[in-house]
């Protein structure tokens, strides 16, 4: 959780970690017990991100699941949270750019990333009056 507080400006960490019964019952090596998230949140620009360990399952990175912040784009606050977001992790070199941040057809602004750990994250500022 140290990297989204470094690269995203992750604030409010919370972690409850893996109990060393626990890491008995789901198989977990001791010597990683103490790096094992049992359930852990953040928060990024007022959203909440929970998350927690694999519990012994293969991790596999696939793109079948994104996350997605999204700003209204008529609040010119909420709408420059979004891009000094999106310059910040992008600055910080430890994201790949697979969209740059632009205006897109359906008339909101995205931009797409990917962070060390495969995970795709979505910036997307809409107007939501018309939503």
């Amino acid at each position: 959780m140290s990297y989204y507080e470094k690269v995203f400006g992750a604030t409010h960490l919370a972690r409850i970690p893996v109990g060393k019964e626990m890491a008995k019952q789901f198989n977990i090596p001791e010597n990683q017990i103490e790096h094992s998230t049992m359930h852990g949140s953040f928060s990024i620009e007022g959203n909440l991100i929970l998350c927690s360990y694999s519990f012994g399952r293969k991790i596999t990175p696939n793109e079948f699941v994104s996350m997605l912040i999204d700003f209204n784009s008529e609040d010119s606050e909420d709408e420059q949270k979004m891009i000094d977001l999106y310059n910040r992790v992008v600055e910080s070199g430890e994201v790949n750019v697979t969209m740059p941040l632009q205006k897109q057809f359906w008339g909101g602004k995205m931009g797409t990333f990917t962070d060390k750990y495969d995970i795709t994250w979505m910036l997307h500022s809409q107007p939501y009056s018309k939503m």
